[in-house]
């Protein structure tokens, strides 16, 4: 009888290990001073899709430990701007949660001046978590950086802050920035929940901007602030826009809502849309129509 060499492949075993512990998180919390430097080990053997986890996994461990490959990620050209931002955002998230996180916000500033965008970026976004008031005058300073990435990534920094002080330099840049960066803005507004009321009044005013892709962003992101059968009156005027994609989003948005009373006005822009020359908003005009009470639309 011949005899067989059995060939063990130690990447495969230790990618099905991570796989493993990833999919078993009880014994990885369990296990966690155990099982982060096999983490780090199989990190350059993985696919896109394992590295992906495997950068989640070590954000949500919390442990000083993985700070430091984290931070390395954001600078690895090697790898993928995917992965280079998920690892940016776990420290975003483990930044708030270090009991002294000043080397980490140190470097991380540093790192806004990179000649790197993607790496200024990175480090913006990373700087993002709330509390981390010592960043805020370096993000600032990002609002202005030549490259519209790095300019959203400090939007999104600033208003995880939780900085109140931080909302009239967002609302000013809604007057002087680029449409990238007021579009950002547009999205993130609605978390400074102590300036509702002035929020909606943004919204709204942006909802009939020049621009239609501010238009469509006011209106998506309108309801996170303002209920809107207290504004049905801009909804159905919003009817007779141009855009066809955002008159899609006002007849999404209505059939939510049970309407219960229409101008005549209203009743007149549903009927037009029913000859709207595009055919996917006829057929939503349609179910607008037989949406809103009979007695209503045939008063």
């Amino acid at each position: 009888m011949t005899d067989k060499l059995i060939h063990f492949n130690s990447k495969e075993r230790l990618l099905a290990k991570v796989r493993y512990y990833i999919d078993t998180p009880y014994e990885l919390f369990d296990q966690a001073e155990k099982i982060t430097p096999l983490l780090l080990k199989s990190f350059k053997a993985a696919d896109e899709i394992l590295k992906l986890k495997i950068i989640f996994t070590l954000g949500s461990l919390v442990m000083p430990e993985v700070i430091r490959p984290l931070y390395k990620l954001i600078h690895d050209k090697d790898e993928s701007e995917s992965v280079r931002h998920a690892a940016a955002v776990q420290l975003s998230i483990i930044g708030g949660l270090l009991v002294d996180p000043a080397i980490l916000v140190g470097q991380l500033k540093k790192d806004l001046r990179s000649p790197d965008s993607f790496v200024r970026a990175c480090a913006a976004f990373a700087l993002g978590w709330e509390g981390n008031l010592k960043a805020v005058f370096a993000l600032i300073s990002c609002l202005y950086d030549d490259e519209p990435d790095v300019q959203q990534a400090a939007v999104n920094a600033l208003s995880n802050l939780k900085d109140d002080r931080v909302f009239s330099l967002l609302v000013e840049r809604l007057e002087e920035g680029t449409i990238l960066q007021k579009r950002c803005i547009l999205y993130n507004l609605f978390r400074f929940t102590s300036y509702r009321k002035q929020i909606v009044k943004i919204y709204r005013y942006l909802i009939e901007d020049k621009n239609s892709d501010l238009r469509y962003d006011a209106l998506l992101v309108f309801h996170t602030v303002a209920d809107p059968i207290e504004h049905l009156e801009l909804y159905f005027r919003c009817l007779k826009d141009g855009n066809d994609n955002l008159r899609e989003l006002v007849i999404a948005r209505l059939l939510e809502y049970k309407i219960t009373s229409l101008q005549e006005n209203d009743n007149q822009y549903i009927k037009s849309l029913l000859k709207d020359s595009n055919p996917r908003i006829r057929r939503a005009a349609i179910k607008l129509y037989n949406h809103v009470m009979p007695e209503t639309i045939f008063s």
